[in-house]
């Protein structure tokens, strides 16, 4: 079993550094145009659509948004097109797969006895449901790569907490005796930083970062 994990991960990591990164993120203009809506709810559809799309592309999302900011005429526009970026610039991303678990001892081939994932509710329309995984699985790995020696849980729930937004992520899984690769792109939400010592900090930082936007 343990010369099985092994392969597999090989040759998730490789395929992996094979696949081309993603090309610059295409933003909806669409949706720029409907935060200056007469019709409340459709302004705020389009404030969530563009919050999510920055949350699943936070290296480049913002900059984009950025130079729409500065182009757009509506002050209104204007005024929510800074909302939704200050609501990233003071946030953090925090990865979220939809999922609820238990952990699970399994035995290995070498009869070491490890901590896996069992699955016990998949959320429909969050990463692990869109990527297949199903109640009952047990992730065996996330990420392609096997532990240390001696590290003897191979997942906590902090590994799940710092996986890259936006991105895809293999899982190895163990599926009714077999095991299985799945591809997850990982989605996230924005937990917004509302403490007071760093309030003042984050603020200038903002302006700062975005004076040299319209440079």
């Amino acid at each position: 079993m343990t010369c099985r994990l092994v392969i597999i991960a090989m040759l998730v990591v490789e395929s992996y550094a094979q696949e081309e990164s993603d090309v610059s993120p295409a933003l909806n203009r669409d949706q720029i145009n409907k935060l200056d809506d007469e019709d409340y709810p459709t302004r705020v559809s389009a404030h969530e659509a563009l919050s999510k799309w920055l949350t699943q592309h936070p290296k480049e999302g913002a900059s984009i948004l950025c130079r729409y900011y500065f182009e757009v005429e509506s002050p209104e526009t204007k005024v929510r097109l800074e909302s939704i970026i200050r609501e990233h610039f003071f946030s953090r991303s925090k990865a979220v797969l939809g999922i609820s678990y238990k952990e699970k001892l399994i035995k290995l081939s070498n009869g070491r006895d490890v901590k896996v994932m069992q699955i016990t509710r998949v959320t429909a329309g969050k990463s692990a449901h869109k990527g297949g995984i199903l109640r009952g699985d047990e992730i065996i790995r996330m990420g392609g790569e096997m532990p240390k020696p001696g590290k003897e849980v191979f997942i906590t729930k902090a590994d799940i907490t710092f996986l890259p937004i936006g991105e895809k992520v293999p899982f190895i899984i163990l599926r009714d005796g077999d095991f299985l690769v799945l591809s997850l792109r990982i989605e996230g939400r924005r937990i917004i930083d509302s403490s007071k010592e760093n309030k003042q900090e984050n603020e200038a930082k903002f302006n700062q970062w975005l004076e040299k936007q319209n440079k």
